[in-house]
């Protein structure tokens, strides 16, 4: 159970860390802007959704999605 929680807690910051990184840094890396919407999206769900692991997952595939295209692009 004390590993549970710490894992609970380790998802929290991390999510927390991706949703000042997508609002903040991200919209001036990216060049356009809805991929940076998206990514604050699916981050702030991210952020009040960190013990389900559907949503981790997804969330996770989206921002892999997303660099992808940008680095092709750029």
């Amino acid at each position: 159970m004390f590993i549970l929680s710490c894992l609970a807690g380790l998802f929290f910051h991390f999510s927390f860390f991706i949703l000042i990184f997508s609002c903040f840094i991200l919209p001036l890396l990216l060049k356009y802007i809805y991929l940076s919407f998206f990514l604050s999206l699916f981050s702030f769900l991210l952020f009040y959704y960190p013990s389900q692991s559907v949503n981790t997952i997804f969330s996770s595939s989206i921002y892999t999605i997303c660099i992808f295209f940008y680095s092709i692009e750029s």
